[in-house]
């Protein structure tokens, strides 16, 4: 069934009030990640993280990110503002942030994985590859990535699955 038409079939078994309420708080919530940005361009916030959780590869999360994407462009606070999937670890980042600012470091990662490559694999719940995922976490957490493992303070070894679709026991 294609998928307008499913759309509209799961839209008529969702009572009406439900449905409304759902979009009333995506609403809301659009208004106040877009008054966050609006604050980081304004110099109340200098590093915002915009966290996106069990984020399907389809939904309105997709269109409200793009726009919020599109904003973070126009006000060019790329720098300052960072859309990512990961909601559970955005306290840790933004405390590593911190102390890599307290201690003026910035520790570059050389990052390895154990089975498919992060750019080949989109992990359960998420909507972008797991190596650009790893990317904004490091950056936002202050450090960078670096291509030569002999330049890397951090080597990072992350497990992902192998081509066959299990995960290799090579970093558990």
């Amino acid at each position: 069934m294609p998928g307008k038409e499913r759309l509209a079939e799961l839209e008529s078994i969702i009572p009406a009030a439900v449905l409304e309420d759902y979009k009333k708080a995506r609403a809301r919530n659009h208004t106040v990640n877009n008054l966050m940005i609006d604050w980081v361009d304004e110099g109340y916030i200098d590093h915002l993280i915009l966290a996106q959780d069990d984020a399907a590869p389809h939904g309105l999360h997709r269109a409200e990110r793009e726009l919020l994407l599109e904003k973070v462009n126009q006000l060019d606070v790329e720098d300052q503002v960072a859309v990512f999937l990961g909601a559970d670890e955005v306290g840790v980042v933004l405390v590593s942030r911190f102390v890599n600012q307290l201690y003026k470091t910035s520790p570059a990662f050389f990052v390895e994985y154990g089975g498919v490559h992060g750019k080949d694999w989109i992990a359960p719940f998420e909507d972008t590859t797991f190596d650009y995922n790893v990317q904004k976490h490091i950056v936002s957490a202050g450090g960078r990535l670096v291509d030569n493992e002999e330049e890397a303070d951090i080597h990072l070894l992350l497990n992902t699955p192998s081509q066959s679709g299990t995960f290799s026991r090579l970093f558990i």
